[in-house]
């Protein structure tokens, strides 16, 4: 049973760091860096520090899932702001 909640715990996390990639661009294009960066960064770090106090799979399954999609956040948010600081 614990084999078969982490692996669905696992692919959802993969699901949600796609759509990260795709939801924190898209907010990267309406806001400022800052705004977003402080924001992804806040909400993974509350989150990152709260897991360990989870008992329940299906909140395990949030928190994770709240990580893994603030995780690719960054792969699509800072590639873009280096980007733009840097020059093409």
């Amino acid at each position: 049973n614990d084999d078969r909640m982490l692996t669905i715990i696992g692919s959802c996390g993969s699901i949600l760091n796609g759509m990260g990639r795709l939801v924190w661009g898209i907010a990267l294009d309406k806001f400022s860096f800052r705004t977003i960066s402080i924001i992804f960064n806040l909400t993974f770090l509350a989150a990152a520090i709260s897991v360990s106090f989870v008992s329940n799979n299906y909140i395990y399954l949030l928190y994770v899932s709240i990580i893994y999609f603030c995780y690719g956040g960054t792969y699509s948010v800072y590639a873009a702001q280096t980007i733009k600081i840097m020059g093409k």
